[in-house]
């Protein structure tokens, strides 16, 4: 149960996104999904309805049955209409909520960024979280999702629908097509599974590669590519990041069209095989015209319906993992939530360094090594030092910049960490930081 949960967490956000994205479109959407699958199977039915009328009508005359096959007529019509006008609708509503929700999806992108830590891109593995969560701003995940849950549910109906009616003309036909669609729907998943996997590997790859990439088009490094004559060598890089990036890409895609090869000569010959049966019933008397109708009008749509449950479902699946990408960004840099953070001094009295280490992310030597000391008002103090010795690190972590690897920092004795994060940059950001008080050598802030 847990795991189902984990599996559909995304979902119930992509749905919250797209209903605020603009709530019409939203229910169009869901109209235009029903739809699409609950058509075929009432059509066909139509069909079945309007063959035997039309058998009966040669027996017993066509007067008895007129009332009847003009209702039929105009709901067959009615519904080849329906499904017309679902194309162009569906499109247009797709082209304008994608385009809303785009919009919503970079304000998000903007409010994360907003309260990100500088620290978080020192991280290579954090680059990478941001960029498949960058992808998801202009991908198409919670439209993906919908159509895909929308279309799960009329499936369901229209699948209800023609399963019974199929089940009333041959039990072992419907089996039949039924158990053919069965191993297409467990490989999609490991094919997905796989799928996610590499590209959530390849985005460190994909980031060299627009790096390189992007040199050249850059009029600043393309200029110092050409003064030192580093072009050779950094074409040599692009090409063979491109070339491994791609064989693997290939031999994933060309495994999926071998096995989804496979399962389609797997699904025709189950479905030739029921053509066969049904026609020979037919031809001995046992199924009368309609049925054959029904069956032909049927099949390839139920056995496609199948398919498309499993898809469906894979497609969720799949597209809550996308989503999640941006979700896991999100709350990598969400502000966490704290009741008891303690006053901001109006007057900064003391500075407290109490044995604080520090080292920058793939750094091999630390910036600071136990450092401590104690700075009280009025002194005035000057930091002297070489490059790297760490002066600019502890204005860094005094302005919680950085967090330090152990150690704590006090300000008037109250440890840094319990003043509220924004609060406390936003006085830094305004004031200067007033740590750096008025003393009697200057008339203004340091």
């Amino acid at each position: 149960m847990k795991k189902t949960a984990k599996v559909f967490s995304g979902f119930k956000d992509m749905i919250s996104m797209l209903w605020n994205s603009s709530k019409s479109l939203t229910i169009l959407l869901i109209f235009n999904n029903i739809i699409r699958n609950a058509i075929w199977p009432l059509r066909a039915l139509v069909t079945k309805e309007i063959v035997e009328i039309i058998v009966e009508s040669v027996n017993n005359g066509f007067d008895e049955y007129r009332i009847s096959f003009i209702i039929y007529i105009a709901l067959f019509f009615m519904f080849f209409w329906l499904n017309r006008i679902w194309w162009p609708l569906n499109s247009y509503t797709q082209t304008l909520l994608l385009a809303k929700l785009s919009h919503e999806m970079r304000n998000r992108m903007i409010k994360i960024m907003e309260d990100i830590h500088l620290s978080f891109f020192d991280y290579s593995e954090n680059r990478d979280i941001y960029e498949r969560a960058v992808q998801q701003v202009e991908d198409r995940q919670p439209i993906n999702a919908v159509n895909t849950f929308m279309g799960l549910v009329s499936l369901i109906i229209s699948f209800t629908t023609a399963f019974i009616s199929m089940i009333a003309i041959s039990i072992p036909i419907t089996l039949l097509l039924l158990v053919s669609s069965v191993p297409s729907f467990i490989w999609e998943k490991r094919f997905n599974d796989k799928a996610y996997q590499f590209e959530q590997n390849a985005t460190c790859e994909k980031r060299k590669l627009d790096y390189y990439f992007s040199l050249f088009l850059d009029k600043t490094s393309a200029k110092e590519i050409k003064t030192f004559k580093t072009s050779d060598y950094l074409l040599k890089k692009h090409k063979k990041g491109l070339g491994d990036y791609y064989i693997k890409y290939f031999k994933l895609f060309k495994y999926k069209i071998k096995v989804d090869s496979l399962f389609w000569f797997i699904s025709i010959a189950f479905l030739m095989t029921s053509y066969f049966i049904i026609i020979n019933d037919v031809a001995v008397g046992t199924l009368d015209l309609g049925s054959l109708s029904f069956f032909l009008s049927v099949a390839v749509s139920l056995q496609s319906a199948l398919t498309q449950f499993g898809s469906s479902v894979n497609g969720i699946i799949n597209s809550n993992k996308y989503f999640n990408n941006l979700v896991k960004f999100e709350q990598l840099n969400s502000v966490k939530e704290k009741k008891d953070y303690s006053k901001l001094p109006e007057k900064i009295e003391k500075i407290v360094f109490d044995h604080v280490s520090f080292t920058y992310p793939n750094a091999e030597n630390p910036a600071l090594d136990d450092v401590s000391f104690t700075l009280e008002y009025p002194q005035a103090v000057m930091v002297v030092g070489l490059n790297g010795a760490g002066k600019t690190t502890m204005l860094k972590l005094l302005l919680r910049l950085y967090k330090p690897d152990s150690g704590r920092i006090y300000v008037n004795d109250i440890d840094i960490n319990s003043f509220d994060e924004k609060e406390f940059e936003t006085e830094a950001e305004s004031n200067s930081f007033k740590m750096f008080q008025q003393s009697k050598e200057f008339d203004e802030d340091l």
